[in-house]
C-alpha cells in the first residue's frame, strides 16, 4: 500500500454516523497531482455536496480536499473520484497506484476502523 494512502487512512476521523476524510498532499506528490486534476481538469467537485466538502485546490504548496459526511456518502465520493480520474486520464506509475488504492480508504470507512 502506498504511503500516501496509509496516511489518508490514519487521518480518518469517525463520529456517530459520519466520517471525516482528508485527502491532502504536497502538490508534487502522486496524490497532490491527482487532486490538482480533480479540481482543475474535471467538473467532479460540482457534483459533490458543497456543504460536505472543504479545502482548497492549492494551499501553500499542497492540494487539499476534505469531506465530512455519512460513511456511505464518503465511500461513494471516493469511488466516484477514483473512477473519474481513471477514465479521464491515462494514469501511470504512482499516480495510478494511489488512485486505485483509494478503494482501501473506502474499505476502512465501511469497516469503521483505522490502520
Amino acid at each position: 500500500m502506498h504511503a500516501q494512502i496509509r496516511n489518508v487512512i490514519s487521518r480518518l476521523e469517525f463520529s456517530t454516523g459520519t466520517v471525516l476524510v482528508e485527502l491532502s498532499a504536497g502538490e508534487q506528490t502522486p496524490l497532490g497531482r491527482l487532486l490538482n486534476r480533480l479540481y482543475y481538469q474535471t467538473t467532479l467537485c460540482d457534483v459533490i455536496d458543497r456543504d460536505c466538502r472543504f479545502g482548497y485546490p492549492h494551499n501553500g504548496g499542497s492540494h487539499t480536499f476534505t469531506f465530512r459526511g455519512p460513511r456511505g456518502d464518503a465511500v461513494a465520493m471516493l469511488e466516484l473520484i477514483k473512477e473519474t480520474l481513471a477514465e479521464k486520464f491515462a494514469l501511470q506509475g504512482e499516480e495510478a497506484q494511489v488512485n486505485s488504492e483509494l478503494s482501501f480508504v473506502s474499505q476502512e470507512i465501511l469497516a469503521g476502523r483505522k490502520m
